[in-house]
């Protein structure tokens, strides 16, 4: 009994542990353009995987590079 409760945790551990996947940061998905329009159509294919890390570093990178632009260059305009 106490060998196959622990054959059955050392399988749910590497099974754990062979899903993971490298996390990327926002900046990184901002200077990884091809990466980043990957993740996001992934993202839009699982609607599970919408609240991945992953998923919110790509929108996050998405969202500030629409924003402000590649490199900060646009501006707010300024009201009178």
């Amino acid at each position: 009994m106490k060998t196959t409760l622990k054959v059955a945790l050392v399988f749910i551990g590497v099974s754990t542990l062979a899903g993971c996947k490298p996390e990327h940061d926002k900046d990184w998905y901002k200077s990884h353009e091809t990466e980043r329009k990957q993740m996001l159509v992934e993202c839009k294919k699982n609607a599970e995987s919408l609240q991945d890390a992953d998923c919110k570093n790509a929108r996050d990178a998405e969202t500030e590079l629409f924003v402000h632009g590649k490199d900060n260059s646009h501006s707010v305009p300024k009201l009178n």
